[in-house]
């Protein structure tokens, strides 16, 4: 065995590892072992006839299953199970057969002990003629080729005592046998390399294959994904580029495709990722529609300060032409107006806004003269203005002390107010004029 297997470039301890693990795999399998009865059964060896046998037997009958399975890759599973994970460079060994191997064995022969010791005396010789051509260059040359012719006769010399003493037959042909098949085992060598195992290329190749295939795996599902966030982009820049209430028909659609594919869901996960979407879906709805209302809101605003614009240029364009008289008139009417305004309003910024009008308008009716007919109708609009803020201190509920004490004071300034404007006016007509 262990002749032929260094012709494949496999050392003697590769092959005692081998025979080893071989020995140690009997065993295994005689105590039943499932991993040793699985790798026999795959390279079709009967495990009664394989713990029966000696190592160098079990050896042969093995490398015989090799040279006759179908599956290589499986055979090479199975011998390193049966003979460890370093006898895959037994494998090319074991494709030839048991019985290859034998008679490859015989042709090579076995050296006694004191050939070996020869030729290892031999190698010394070589290694020192070595040595001296590094040390003496091309002057050894002539030295080395008549060594070399000594080497030669001699180790002729001893192989043919060799072969008497063994009692080779045809060892002539049987040397250039072994001869021919060394040269072969190089050439192979130079040409490609040392050889591995074809069950050890395939798996490197399906290795590599699947390798491949997990990468062109991963770039798949990478492009996948890529289009689909591409895709989701553009059906959002779509969806933004709708108006409010179209975004609302759309998710009101999409909320009532969900609900129906909850409802015929094939199973829980199905329906779980329907109702998340639906939940998401429901959310953005909520969200438009409290845009809606804000739109709504603010349009309504808008519109309602259009108006009051217009009302006030209408109103002020009504003024020109005008008497001094038919003026204050106007602006006393619309002060009793804007006072009500004032009076019924609940929010403060709006309140604050309007007393901000009244005092202009006070301004502006204070800048116009007087005549006796229009203080009259002054001191009537001031005694409405001062009943109509008790009227509304006393009408407006007060649902705390505090309000109640704001409204009496507001009803204080009034009566005030409106003291004052009669006393004014008093003053102006006199004593008689005021008792008519």
């Amino acid at each position: 065995i262990t002749n032929v297997a260094s012709m494949a470039g496999v050392s003697i301890e590769e092959v005692g590892a081998a025979l080893n693990k071989t020995a140690i795999s009997q065993q295994k399998a005689r105590k039943g072992s499932e991993e040793h009865l699985d790798a026999l059964k795959t390279l079709g060896v009967s495990a009664s006839e394989y713990i029966n046998l000696n190592p160098e037997e079990a050896f042969y009958r093995v490398a015989d299953a090799v040279k006759n399975s179908t599956d290589r890759t499986a055979a090479y599973a199975a011998v390193q199970q049966l003979m460890g994970k370093s006898s895959g460079a037994l494998f090319t060994t074991l494709e030839m057969g048991g019985a290859a191997i034998r008679k490859n064995g015989e042709d090579i022969g076995v050296m006694s002990e004191a050939t070996i010791k020869r030729l290892d005396e031999i190698g010394d010789q070589i290694a020192t003629i070595y040595n001296q051509i590094k040390v003496y260059g091309a002057k050894a040359v002539i030295f080395l080729f008549n060594v070399g012719e000594s080497f030669y006769q001699s180790f002729k010399y001893y192989a043919e005592k060799l072969n008497a003493a063994l009692g080779f037959k045809d060892s002539e042909e049987k040397a250039r046998a072994a001869k021919k098949r060394l040269k072969e085992i190089w050439e192979d060598g130079q040409a490609d390399g040392p050889k591995k195992p074809a069950a050890a290329i395939q798996l490197e190749d399906d290795a590599a294959a699947k390798k491949g295939a997990d990468e062109k795996q991963k770039a798949e599902e990478k492009l996948a994904q890529l289009r689909e966030t591409v895709a989701d982009k553009r059906k959002k820049a779509d969806f933004d580029a709708l108006s409010n209430a179209e975004q609302m028909n759309m998710l009101l659609f999409q909320q009532d495709k969900l609900t129906l594919d909850m409802a015929y869901a094939s199973n829980e996960t199905n329906r779980l990722t329907a109702q998340e979407k639906l939940i998401d879906v429901q959310n953005e709805l909520l969200k438009r529609r409290e845009k809606a209302d804000e739109d709504a809101t603010k349009t309504a605003e808008t519109l309602a300060a259009k108006k009051q614009a217009l009302a006030e240029k209408e109103f002020k364009a009504s003024l020109n032409g005008m008497t001094a008289e038919e003026k204050k008139n106007a602006l006393l009417e619309k002060r009793l107006k804007l006072t009500e305004e004032i009076n019924s309003a609940t929010d403060e910024g709006k309140k604050i806004d309007l007393q901000s009008k009244l005092l202009d308008l006070n301004s502006e009716i204070n800048g116009i003269k007087e005549s006796p007919a229009q203080k009259s109708r002054l001191i009537a609009g001031g005694l409405t203005n001062l009943g109509t803020g008790y009227a509304a201190a006393l009408s407006r509920p007060s649902d705390s002390a505090e309000r109640a004490a704001k409204a009496a004071e507001k009803a204080a300034r009034a009566a005030e107010d409106s003291k004052k404007v009669l006393d004014k006016i008093e003053a102006k007509v006199g004593p008689s004029l005021w008792n008519k």
